[in-house]
């Protein structure tokens, strides 16, 4: 596990010089198009305005649309509505959704005369299977509700608190998995601890152990401390860790930090000295101000409330003991914290508010690619022979003595590497493409190190493609009590032979979930995230947001920028190759197939028109004024809805077998002051039933906070000073994972 020099890399600097060419260079995502949009074909002008989906699962969706056509140069078009069923794919990393292979299952034009009526319906069924259309994702998902998502919650999740630990003064927690593990150097004098991602050596002669943190040496007798600063380390110490110069903006506070050494799982609190307490505005809660944890009290109770990984926890003392709360049963005071206070983040682990809804919805939407089919260049190793062992309460075993998720299932053996699945008859290989993963998999247990790996998925197959996604859970972002939480919250038994995989883990780095794009990463202080991003050389891999993070791709000693490019071992790419998405980064360019088709029709934004036009689920077209709501009919655009009539809205059917949407429900809960409709009240409005204001509101409210959570992503990440983000260790802009291998260690 030495590089073959005898050399260790120094982490601190080595990983703060990769975080800060990540700042300088990543791009922010390009903004995502304005609605509506226009296509022109056959000598006709579409404008499509945004979809309003109606089913969003896996890689498929279904949306209806309002559209208008101008035919033959007229001056005024006409309004109608069509649904699509699409294959989609979508990229959580740049939060765009994009639409292929549009199929029309039904038009209707409510306004139109009965030749417009054929001539438009054909025009738009021939059209829109040519036309390739970008979404953004918060866009979309503001139109869904929690009740139209297949929750993907974990009903044995674990919630036992860990040890937490307050300090008052600066202080890095230093992990271990278990107790100290030592391994032979290439200086026969000097031992590694290989169970931490941090730099601790043993000298063998003064019986000492050496930490290197940041610009400071450590010392102590007994590896769980007292650690002290010392100058001058011994000389075949210093010679064995080969640092490189941080960048000054990455070189933390002057004063060394304290050490804390854990090796059961712990949480550090870190405090600018004693905790002081503010009041949080229109509420009854206090909130430790002096921290970036987030710490509160609630003063009808006088119970103090922590958040941990999603997870909260109360007690009457800061000293403990504490005890786990569901968010769902938390008091009414944290779900009137305002969404705008500095507080507001935690609302996304508080159930029932706009916040916590958006994050269960946007853990159900998977990050797709299309994958080569046949066989793959991949190569499984393991630490002596392969060695398995049986999934409680499953038929199947997992190899336990490799760092990737190998199963043995029905006398194969299927491996999930960076999200996607291969196949093999014997446990070495030679491995191909998986097109269709066992059923049984997907019933793993949490408490089982590989569980993560039921959030991969094998969609479908061509002769030549593969369409895969993963989840956020595959990356430890689980849906619980109705909120997002990080981690199982087991500890899992690293493996320690010649080699050692560390196990995945949930405490130990304060992952904190941020709101402006569905992810998690640390927390935004200081000492916090100096403690695996920065101290920690990630020796051997470790995991953290977002998933696994292999040694030899979370300390690249040659980074330099470029004409806004980096380069890596003599090969230069840009921002958008490195980035964290498992799917779209330099390590797998080899495995993608380009699953965006030609598309005959580019739309483009439609820079005069209003994005207000909606299409109801009976066909009927609104917009929505200053003034209220009009409709569209044949007498054009009218306040006075007319009576129902008998007529049906004109259709044209799609092929056979193309089906209309179902109809699903949405919630009737509260949304950051907003009421949205309850399932019984789409009665929507036209020819046929009444006009439904609620539903037109909802759909109205829902295009807003798509378009703020859109802004909000743009504007944030260009600068990633967000909480949990870029800036400080946080890796995933968007569920992606960290690491080249993203297995189960």
């Amino acid at each position: 596990m030495i590089p073959r020099n005898g050399k260790i890399v120094c982490g601190f600097a080595a990983f703060a010089l990769s975080v800060g060419v990540f700042s300088a260079l990543s791009e922010p995502p390009a903004e995502t198009p304005e609605w509506p949009q226009e296509v022109y074909s056959q000598g006709s002008k579409i404008v499509i305005y945004q979809p309003q989906p109606e089913t969003f699962k896996d890689d498929r969706l279904t949306a209806r649309a309002a559209v208008a056509v101008t035919v033959d140069d007229k001056a005024e078009p006409v309004f109608g509505a069509v649904w699509i069923d699409a294959h989609v794919s979508t990229d959580r990393d740049a939060r765009t959704v994009t639409i292929l292979d549009i199929q029309i299952s039904k038009v209707t034009l409510p306004g139109a005369t009965e030749d417009q009526e054929a001539k438009i319906a054909g025009i738009l069924t021939r059209s829109f299977p040519d036309t390739k259309l970008t979404v953004s994702l918060d866009r979309l998902l503001a139109g869904i509700s929690l009740a139209e998502k297949e929750q993907l919650a974990i009903d044995s999740i674990g919630t036992a608190p860990p040890k937490i630990v307050f300090a008052s003064r600066p202080t890095v927690l230093v992990s271990l998995e278990g107790a100290p593990v030592l391994k032979p150097t290439d200086n026969k004098k000097l031992m590694r601890v290989v169970n931490t991602p941090f730099t601790i050596l043993f000298d063998i002669d003064a019986k000492t152990y050496y930490l290197r943190g940041g610009e400071w040496w450590y010392a102590a007798t007994d590896i769980m401390g007292p650690w002290k600063v010392t100058a001058t380390p011994p000389a075949s110490v210093a010679a064995a860790i080969t640092p490189a110069p941080a960048p000054a903006e990455e070189a933390g506070p002057g004063n060394p930090p304290d050490v804390l050494v854990a090796t059961e799982p712990t949480e550090l609190i870190v405090t600018d000295g004693i905790p002081t307490y503010t009041p949080l505005e229109g509420t009854a809660l206090l909130y430790m101000s002096n921290t970036e944890s987030d710490v509160f009290m609630d003063i009808d109770s006088q119970q103090y409330y922590l958040l941990l990984a999603g997870r909260w926890y109360k007690a009457a003392s800061l000293a403990g003991p504490w005890s786990y709360v569901a968010s769902n049963t938390l008091p009414p005071a944290f779900g009137a914290i305002p969404p705008s206070l500095s507080k507001g983040d935690v609302l996304a682990s508080v159930a029932g508010t706009e916040r916590a809804k958006e994050a269960v919805v946007d853990a159900a939407i998977p990050q797709t690619a299309a994958v080569k089919r046949g066989p793959a260049d991949i190569k499984v190793t393991y630490d002596g022979a392969p060695k398995f062992k049986k999934i409680k309460g499953t038929s199947l075993e997992y190899a336990v003595n490799t760092s990737d998720a190998v199963i043995e299932a029905d006398k194969k053996y299927y491996c999930c590497r960076n999200a996607i699945w291969y196949v093999a008859a014997t446990p070495v290989g030679p491995w191909e493409v998986c097109v269709s993963v066992p059923k049984e998999i997907y019933a793993i247990p949490p408490d089982c190190p590989v569980y993560n790996v039921r959030y991969v998925n094998v969609y479908s197959s061509t002769p030549d493609t593969v369409s895969v996604g993963y989840l956020p859970g595959y990356t430890g972002s689980y849906v619980y009590n109705n909120t997002v939480v990080y981690g199982t919250g087991y500890s899992y038994a690293p493996w320690c032979g010649a080699e050692f995989f560390p196990a995945p883990v949930t405490w130990g780095f304060g992952p904190v979930y941020n709101v402006s794009n569905c992810s998690w990463g640390y927390r935004n202080t200081p000492w916090g995230a100096y403690g695996y991003a920065n101290w920690g050389d990630g020796h051997g891999g470790w995991w953290g947001p977002n998933g696994y993070h292999p040694w030899n791709e979370s300390n690249w000693d040659n980074l330099k920028a470029h004409d806004g490019k980096v380069t890596v071992d003599g090969k230069t790419y840009t921002p958008q190759q490195l980035r964290n998405n498992l799917y779209h980064n330099r390590n797998q360019e080899a495995h993608l197939s380009d699953q965006a088709k030609s598309a005959l029709n580019s739309p483009k934004v439609s820079q005069a028109l209003q994005n207000n036009v909606f299409a109801d689920r009976n066909g009927n077209v609104y917009r929505s004024m200053k003034d209220g709501w009009e409709q569209y009919g044949k007498n054009g655009w009218t306040k006075n809805f007319p009576p129902p009539d008998n007529a049906r809205p004109s259709a044209r059917q799609a092929p056979s077998g193309v089906n209309r949407p179902a109809f699903e429900s949405r919630d009737t809960s509260q949304a950051d002051g907003f009421s949205r409709p309850s399932a019984g009240s789409f009665g929507e409005g036209g020819r046929g039933s009444s006009f439904n204001r609620s539903n037109l509101d909802f759909d109205n409210y829902a295009r807003q906070r798509g378009e703020t959570r859109t802004r909000d992503f743009q504007q944030r990440s260009s600068g990633f000073s967000n909480r949990g983000g870029f800036d400080r260790g946080g890796f995933d802009r968007g569920g992606g994972g960290g690491g080249s291998r993203g297995g189960r260690r």
